[in-house]
């Protein structure tokens, strides 16, 4: 934190010059792919504003003369001692890092790939506009980068972020500062609940790895929860009473395979029996895993090229656990009546 927390006046700086942005829509993470950004900067914008998300959203290189047109030479210095910007000679890029606009937050995250440390994506778009407005003590599970613990910190009395990368940590203070949002936030590197024991929540949420997947290969820290992708949802539900208040909420954003008629979630519903747990699911997106699909499933794989072998286990794993869709949903949690 001290290392961040040093350069917060260069940070501020920035978020002064994004929120600046005359076209700041292109920065929010519904707008098109990055590789769409050449079509719609056709469009008539400022160079700065241009320049700006060329540098930020596309991943474009600069040479560093150019950046000091749209960004204070001290902005591009903080961020290249924290890590954010990369230099190579006098070309700057932000390399593997990319900019989100966020619920009005501006947040720095991996660009998506097989050596992402941690991601941004519709899971955490879909359970940060649940989290508006937060109030009470939060705890933030497998939080990244703080795309929902910085949402709730803006309401919350007090949140608590935990994550298992511990790289992610320098990241999560980085975009805390630039949001001006670290005054009732703390960050401890650990697994799900283990750093916050002998402690208890009014509100508790997850955004845990959930893709499906076939145990003969390796999967990013952020992307793989067992072979029907619910491990670590079911390792939360398990835990779940010992930390939340007695009127206390529990949200968690995951996936399930399915069939037509729907999600396949007999087994959470179980392990939640067994919590004395209520649980209710909202599915806020499905896709058919077909020809069109398993390509995306297949890049998440870390420990091969061979991305025609990677679909065809996709295949045939979920074609073994008869699966032919999988369903996106956001799970709410809390003490049965009487069993708090």
């Amino acid at each position: 934190m001290q290392s961040v927390r040093k350069h917060s006046s260069a940070l501020s700086q920035l978020r002064s010059v994004l929120s600046d942005l005359d076209a700041s829509a292109l920065l929010r993470p519904r707008a098109p792919h990055p590789d769409t950004y050449q079509k719609m900067l056709a469009r008539p914008v400022s160079e700065h504003h241009e320049n700006l998300v060329r540098m930020f959203r596309c991943g474009e290189r600069f040479e560093e003369s150019r950046t000091e047109t749209f960004l204070p030479v001290e902005v591009t210095s903080a961020l290249e001692d924290l890590g954010i910007i990369q230099r190579d000679g006098n070309i700057l890029s932000t390399g593997e890092f990319r900019l989100v606009h966020h619920l009005g937050l501006f947040l720095f995250f991996h660009r998506v790939s097989t050596h992402a440390k941690f991601y941004y994506g519709n899971d955490s778009l879909a359970l940060s506009r649940m989290l508006r407005p937060t109030q009470g003590n939060v705890l933030d599970l497998c939080a990244g980068p703080g795309a929902q613990s910085l949402v709730s910190a803006q309401t919350a009395n007090s949140v608590t972020a935990v994550d298992l990368e511990q790289s992610v940590q320098r990241v999560f203070w980085i975009n805390a500062v630039l949001n001006g949002l670290t005054e009732k936030v703390e960050f401890f590197s650990g697994d799900l609940f283990d750093p916050v024991r002998g402690r208890r929540f009014d509100r508790i949420f997850a955004n845990p790895p959930f893709l499906p997947v076939p145990s003969e290969f390796r999967f990013p820290l952020y992307a793989g929860g067992g072979e029907d992708g619910l491990d670590i949802v079911r390792r939360i539900l398990e835990n779940l009473p010992e930390f939340l208040t007695e009127n206390g909420v529990c949200q968690i954003v995951a996936s399930a395979l399915g069939t037509p008629e729907g999600p396949r979630l007999s087994c959470v519903e179980e392990v939640a029996h067994d919590a004395r747990l209520d649980v209710e699911v909202s599915c806020y997106s499905f896709h058919e895993l077909n020809e069109r699909s398993l390509p995306s499933f297949a890049a998440t794989v870390m420990n091969t090229e061979n991305r025609e072998r990677a679909q065809e286990a996709f295949r045939v794993h979920f074609q073994r656990l008869g699966a032919t869709h999988i369903y996106y949903f956001v799970m709410q949690a809390k003490h049965r009546v009487g069993h708090a």
